[in-house]
């Protein structure tokens, strides 16, 4: 027995990328073809201390650019309707999560008003966990009751569905570098089994 073909529309996106904080600035990069690798500014780590072109370097890095995401140290709280102390605890990945669920709503032209309470559900495709492991972890002053949802991906889809008041699922999938397109493919099917329910697909995939 043939199976129909299903559509799905997407309807709006948002996104943050090295060089491009928006969908208009990556497409023009893009058509202008930047490369926005740039050699590692200071305000992120020691390339002196790091960095050495030798592989066989023991704790050293062997390449000494890289693509960098900018601004996220002026992420608005206040506008999520979190509180400073809370987002000192937070991942930069839930914060961008936020940040990029409300361009795709703007560019959807969805309203917070029209989800509220809505059975729309957030899918998120996320791997690696540096800021708990890398910051948190070797932190001895960071304990507090946002440590823990600050720091853990299985946070990061149900800090969205809070933040909208979402009553959906809520998964966050971790396959590596598949984790997008795995997330993708489960929002899709969930779409198909269950017509004219919302879906979100905020993609993190590092």
């Amino acid at each position: 027995m043939s199976r129909q073909k299903q559509k799905v529309s997407v309807v709006g996106f948002g996104c943050k990328f090295p060089g491009a904080n928006n969908k208009e600035q990556f497409w023009e990069n893009l058509r202008e073809g930047i490369n926005s690798v740039e050699v590692t500014p200071n305000d992120r780590w020691n390339n002196e201390h790091f960095y050495d072109p030798n592989p066989d370097s023991p704790g050293k890095m062997y390449t000494d650019k890289a693509g960098f995401l900018d601004g996220i140290e002026n992420w608005d709280h206040q506008f999520h309707e979190c509180s400073e102390e809370e987002a000192k605890y937070m991942d930069p990945q839930q914060k961008l999560v936020l940040d990029c669920t409300h361009m795709a709503l703007e560019d959807a032209g969805i309203t917070r008003k029209q989800l509220n309470n809505t059975k729309t559900s957030v899918i998120i495709g996320c791997m690696t966990d540096d800021y708990k492991t890398q910051v948190m972890d070797n932190d001895g002053t960071a304990d507090s009751t946002y440590t823990v949802p600050g720091s853990h991906n299985s946070i990061i889809s149900a800090r969205v569905s809070y933040s909208l008041n979402l009553t959906g699922t809520a998964m966050t999938i971790d396959t590596a570098c598949s984790s997008s397109l795995v997330s993708i493919d489960l929002g899709c099917q969930a779409l198909m089994l269950v017509p004219f329910v919302n879906m979100f697909f905020l993609l993190i995939d590092r």
